[in-house]
């Protein structure tokens, strides 16, 4: 297995002496991480195994291995809650005739694939390059709890604000409707208004 930096150990004592850097696998580190500041071993191969034919109450299975070009291995399988779909895909024989089989649909085989990548990146890898899953399905659970979800939030958001206008209208007492004033009320009005005036006036005059 190709590693950048490997531990160095005494053989006779176990004594730990230091690192050995692989200078040529560290150039292509750094480029990475000079790229996208990441970095992912590159991929020498993938294999799927499809097991579509299932006992009653058991589901298809995939699982999907990626072998990577620093010698590490990822390995990982469907549960019974993470569900494949399947395709039929026609084969061509060597005679010319066609035979079908039963496999796991593009999308399932890119979604392992998937899950193979981030397991890589988040695990460590035993002496042989085998990527160990410890705390791998955990992980996932945890961050995806803790995920902020914008969508449910709105929601949630708009609701609270229908509650509190609904709430704010029960609580404020309902306005009197202003009277509305007939034509008589106002003919009424302005003669009183001027028989006003017209005393004021002869009072101004004997003064």
């Amino acid at each position: 297995m190709n590693t950048v930096i490997t531990p160095v150990v005494d053989a006779d004592t176990d004594e730990f002496l230091g690192f050995d850097f692989n200078e040529d696998l560290g150039d292509s580190v750094i480029k990475s991480l000079v790229r996208n500041n990441a970095f992912m071993p590159n991929i020498d191969r993938v294999v799927y195994n499809t097991k579509a034919e299932v006992k009653e109450g058991e589901l298809p299975t995939l699982a999907t291995v990626v072998y990577f070009k620093d010698g590490t291995k990822v390995t990982v399988k469907n549960s019974d809650k993470d569900t494949i779909t399947l395709a039929d895909e026609t084969i061509k024989l060597s005679d010319g005739s066609m035979t079908t089989v039963k496999t796991a649909s593009r999308e399932s085989r890119e979604v392992g694939l998937i899950y193979a990548l981030v397991k890589r990146m988040l695990c460590e890898f035993d002496e042989d390059g085998k990527v160990e899953g410890t705390g791998f399905a955990g992980f996932l659970k945890k961050t995806v709890d803790k995920a902020y979800r914008q969508d449910v939030e709105n929601t949630k958001v708009r609701a609270e604000k229908k509650l509190a206008k609904a709430k704010a209208k029960e609580e404020k007492p309902a306005a009197a409707k202003p009277r509305k004033v007939s034509l008589r009320d106002t003919v009424r009005n302005l003669a009183d208004t001027l028989e006003g005036l017209k005393t004021l006036v002869q009072g101004l005059k004997k003064d």
